[in-house]
């Protein structure tokens, strides 16, 4: 069992099931939509300890260098401090 901390409140996070459906799972809202990698609604960043490298794959090297990853693919093993990243603002 790994702990995600996310806006504050800590959880614990069966290694079994995505982080995604970990935090779903505790009524927390998150924007989802194919929960396989592909649309990357799920992104998240980590701002303490390392996200599993698989789920940063999908990512450019640049999102990967600033802790993004997307939480459908990630499977915590270890215990993570993360959150939302904004979206861009319009040109």
């Amino acid at each position: 069992m790994s702990h995600v901390t996310y806006q504050g409140k800590t959880y614990v996070c069966a290694e079994d099931k995505s982080l995604l459906n970990n935090l779903l799972d505790h009524g927390v809202f998150l924007p989802y939509s194919c929960m396989v990698g592909i649309c990357h609604s799920c992104k998240l960043k980590a701002i303490c300890g390392a996200p599993p490298a698989y789920a940063q794959q999908p990512l450019t090297a640049e999102e990967q260098a600033q802790g993004h990853f997307l939480a459908c693919l990630c499977f915590p093993h270890d215990d993570l401090t993360v959150e939302r990243i904004p979206p861009p603002v319009p040109l």
